[in-house]
């Protein structure tokens, strides 16, 4: 991973390894998970490095934290995916990204074979962690997250896709407006 474009959302990073702990110290849970089941995937090296200090410090070093590239033709049980990018306000009627945070965000989580090893990485589990409006801005997370909600899996901040869609549609609408009336001027 480059360290010139190297990120980290450090409340992402805790809420991994609350996720860790809970895995693997859930004393309701019928299934045994080992820290050695777990991998954690980030998209940043600084994320990996936080994450990975994160879990020392709690005693839970044998979790393996790589990046997507590091993960190519590896598997674990249960597979964290930290997407570590939030570059959407969580008000959808006043919807802002800085473009810098934009280009970031499709240079990375919009890459779709890297989005497909992040997700083929799992035997039995995949929890991914991350912010619903910014993932939802690119088509493979949105298809995801839209899988998610419709079969009852997603768990986190309140996302309803009505309130998302009414959004996208009213946003595409504004956007292909100038577009549409640029057009009809070189017409005339």
């Amino acid at each position: 991973l480059p360290e010139h474009s190297s990120f980290y959302n450090m409340e992402e990073a805790l809420i991994v390894c609350d996720t860790v702990s809970k895995l693997v110290h859930d004393p309701d849970s019928s299934v045994r998970v080992q820290q050695e089941d777990i991998g954690v995937i980030a998209p940043f090296r600084t994320q990996v490095m936080q994450i990975r200090y994160l879990l020392r410090r709690r005693n839970m070093g044998r979790v393996r934290v790589d990046s997507v590239d590091d993960y190519q033709g590896q598997e674990s049980r249960v597979i964290i995916i930290s997407t570590v990018l939030s570059t959407v306000r969580h008000d959808l009627s006043r919807q802002h990204r800085s473009a810098d945070a934009a280009d970031s965000l499709s240079g990375i989580l919009s890459n779709s074979r890297r989005f497909n090893v992040a997700l083929s990485r799992a035997q039995a589990l995949t929890v991914v962690i991350g912010n619903p409006f910014t993932l939802y801005q690119q088509r493979n997370w949105r298809m995801l997250l839209e899988y998610c909600i419709r079969n009852q899996s997603y768990r986190g901040e309140e996302f309803h896709l009505d309130s998302v869609l009414d959004f996208s549609a009213h946003a595409q609408l504004h956007s292909e407006q100038p577009h549409q009336q640029q057009q009809q001027q070189q017409q005339q």
